[in-house]
Order: structure tokens, then sequence, then C-alpha cells
């Protein structure tokens, strides 16, 4: 049972992933991604992405597509070198 905050810290690794660049676009389809990030359904994904959205990790760009902000960027440094959020 993993808790919410890795479930979201892994959506924020799989939409980094798919980056080409910082600042690019990325599509996450929650259908078909959602057993990415250890979540149980499509809601439970689409809760992930509210909680990333207002930490203003990611931004939204339209239905299924989202960015990594700056902020997203600095968190996941953080998480790499191992520092408390």
């Amino acid at each position: 049972n993993t808790p919410v905050s890795k479930k979201a810290l892994k959506l924020l690794k799989v939409i980094a992933a798919r980056a080409t660049q910082p600042q690019a676009v990325v599509k996450i389809d929650a259908r078909l991604d959602y057993p990415l990030v250890d979540a149980a359904s499509v809601g439970a994904v689409t809760f992930l992405f509210d909680y990333l959205v207002d930490s203003q990790y990611v931004r939204r760009e339209g239905a299924q597509r989202y960015v990594v902000t700056v902020v997203g960027w600095e968190y996941l440094g953080r998480m790499l070198l191992g520092e408390a959020p």
C-alpha cells in the first residue's frame, strides 16, 4: 500500500521522464498510466494530478497534457539528492 506522497512523486517522475526538455509538454493518459504510480483507479490519478498542480510542481496545458514547472524540477532535484522536501 503506497502512501499518497510516494504516488505523487512517482507521477511527477513519470512526467519528468517523458519530458524531452525541461519545458516540454507531456501527455499522460490516466486510463493507461495509472498502474505506473500504484494508483487504484483513474480517479486516484486525477487526485494526484490535482495535488501536483495545487503544489505548483506541474502545470496543466490542456486535456491530458502537463509541464513540470521550475518548482517541480527543483523538488525532483532535492529528492534525487536525498534532501527533505
